[in-house]
């Protein structure tokens, strides 16, 4: 919160970051060798990409305009829908 006070850029670079910490951890989860590392490794991707997701969308609300909001959302969603579903094939 205090970040976002002094520079309002740090609503999206948190977002970046937690994707690109995610991304070494999504990368370690398929070359571990055993289940319990492969699967604590998953665990932190995942938690590390829905912190990230989760302020996305804060950042999405505090950016847009207020009429716009809803928009704005739906549009991300909508951006993101055809990666989930690719994943479940």
């Amino acid at each position: 919160v205090r970040l976002h006070r002094r520079d309002a850029r740090w609503e999206l670079w948190l977002p970046a970051l937690c994707y690109a910490l995610a991304l070494p951890c999504y990368a370690a989860s398929f070359a571990l060798p055993a289940l319990a590392q492969a699967l604590a490794s998953q665990f932190l991707a995942v938690f590390l990409a829905a912190a990230g997701g989760t302020v996305a969308i804060s950042a999405i609300q505090t950016f847009a305009e207020p009429h716009r909001r809803a928009t704005a959302v739906a549009v991300m969603v909508l951006r993101l829908q055809p990666q989930g579903v690719r994943a479940l094939r």
